[in-house]
């Protein structure tokens, strides 16, 4: 989904806290978890269209290569993703991460 231009964003915007834009911005993405939805919010500075930015920019990451994870991978030819230290865990995004701590958000770091 992209962001609406029609959509009425609460107003003071630009300078709201985090806490009051988690609410609209969970309204716009209710699949990701609230923890992902404030961190957005957190590194875009409380602004609502980038934070939706970078949430959809990293649900649209190709899954890491599973040989990547284990030390490397051979294939010229390989479709998966291989920058493992920045790589956002879809699971972590969603609530659906098996790592109880939330650590799971870099596979790479763990």
């Amino acid at each position: 989904r992209g962001i609406s231009t029609c959509s009425p964003l609460p107003t003071g915007s630009a300078h709201a806290s985090v806490q009051s834009l988690l609410p609209y911005l969970s309204t716009l993405h209710p699949t990701f978890s609230p923890v992902a939805l404030r961190l957005s919010l957190t590194l875009s500075r409380s602004s609502v269209p980038l934070a939706s930015h970078i949430l959809l920019k990293a649900s649209r990451l190709p899954p890491v290569c599973r040989h990547a994870l284990q030390g490397g991978c051979y294939r010229s030819d390989c479709a998966y993703g291989h920058t493992v230290e920045t790589h956002t865990c879809a699971f972590w995004l969603r609530s659906r991460c098996s790592h109880s701590s939330g650590a799971g958000k870099d596979k790479g770091k763990e």
